[in-house]
């Protein structure tokens, strides 16, 4: 009798994981197939490598032409001015914007290194077009995988300090101003996280609170440490660390470190700040002198913030989307738009599958 193996939670999780893998290979198949993984870059820059604003607005053009003719090709509903407005300094920011260096915050390149990326940064959250939100988001940068969808309205505002040499302040409105000022105490480095359970405004005032604490206590001066070797003068001394091989501590107001050491420390942690400082700063001069036009940048920077707020978000990743393989279809990067060649890759796909069905056969007899 053939044996019945048992689908437990162990077997669960592997076979959860392992579609997951097989998943993951289908989904490379298909950007590849549709022309995502291709480089924006040789379709903006001119030869000297340099972001040409005639070849970007060409491609951008094409871009906006394509999803209208896949509109008006499904009978879709229409984009208004302001949603093809938006769509464009979208497209402009995303494919000139930079990444940015975790730690100094250094822009490396441009951010759409791929089409994919188009689509990718795409998928905002709608309770971001609420103006506390979107001005909070945009002057902070996080690590936490689960917020890396709105890192794009960081990118953005870095890259515009970068480039422009001026301080978001100098955009805002006099309302947005007023924001900025009341969330001005939660901009400090190392307090960016968003709490879990509390809402922007909630967060602002314990944050508030939580630095009036921090200050008082750092008000209060710690007690000086010297360690001697001597254990039999153990009853003199208030505390004793009993992981510091028999050396008892106690509180010494006259003690105080040796300066040669304490200066050498400082002129080690100073040279590497400054060391890091220089290759932030020159790679923002690189990817300076490689977006060409500073102005249309600043330009369609303002655009995408003032109409973000009013943007119908619902349909955005959908229509970058149709926009996407439209364009690669009509550009000839799809390998959709592939004529009478296209029978070299359905038979690879087909002699894939042939011999994945072969796989396991040949593991199945093998166990």
């Amino acid at each position: 009798m053939k044996k019945v193996r048992k689908y437990d939670e162990n077997a669960m999780r592997i076979v959860e994981y392992r579609k997951k893998n097989v998943e993951k290979e289908f989904e490379y198949i298909r950007r590849n197939l549709s022309g995502y993984y291709e480089f924006v870059y040789p379709y903006i820059e001119d030869k000297k490598g340099v972001i040409s604003s005639s070849k970007l607005d060409g491609v951008i053009d094409d871009m906006m032409d394509a999803l209208d003719g896949y509109i008006q090709t499904t009978g879709d509903r229409k984009l208004t001015k302001d949603q093809k407005e938006w769509y464009r300094s979208y497209l402009y920011c995303v494919m000139v914007s930079p990444t940015v260096y975790t730690e100094w915050l250094a822009p490396e390149y441009g951010y759409a290194r791929k089409f994919e990326d188009i689509i990718e940064l795409a998928d905002m959250d709608p309770s971001l077009q609420d103006p506390y939100e979107f001005i909070w988001n945009e002057n902070h940068s996080w690590e936490d995988e689960d917020d890396t969808q709105t890192d794009i309205l960081f990118y953005m505002a870095h890259s515009y300090r970068c480039l422009m040499d001026k301080d978001l302040e100098d955009i805002y409105t006099n309302r947005e101003k007023g924001i900025y000022k009341k969330l001005l105490p939660s901009f400090e480095w190392g307090v960016n996280r968003r709490r879990s359970g509390m809402d922007l405004l909630t967060q602002i005032d314990v944050e508030k609170a939580e630095e009036e604490l921090a200050d008082q206590e750092e008000s209060i001066p710690e007690p000086k440490i010297h360690w001697v070797e001597d254990a039999s003068e153990l009853e003199d001394y208030a505390t004793y660390d009993l992981d510091s091989a028999s050396k008892p501590m106690y509180e010494d107001p006259d003690y105080e470190e040796d300066p040669e050491i304490a200066l050498a420390a400082m002129q080690a942690a100073e040279e590497e700040e400054q060391h890091r400082f220089e290759v932030a700063m020159g790679t923002i001069t690189k990817w300076c002198s490689h977006i060409g036009d500073k102005e249309r940048f600043e330009q369609e920077y303002i655009n995408f913030r003032r109409l973000f707020m009013k943007a119908d978000l619902s349909r955005m990743k959908e229509d970058m989307t149709h926009m996407l393989d439209a364009f690669l279809y009509e550009a000839g990067i799809s390998a959709y738009s592939i004529e009478k060649n296209f029978g070299l890759v359905d038979k690879a796909l087909k002699t894939a599958s042939s011999s994945i069905k072969s796989a396991v056969f040949r593991a199945r007899v093998a166990k």
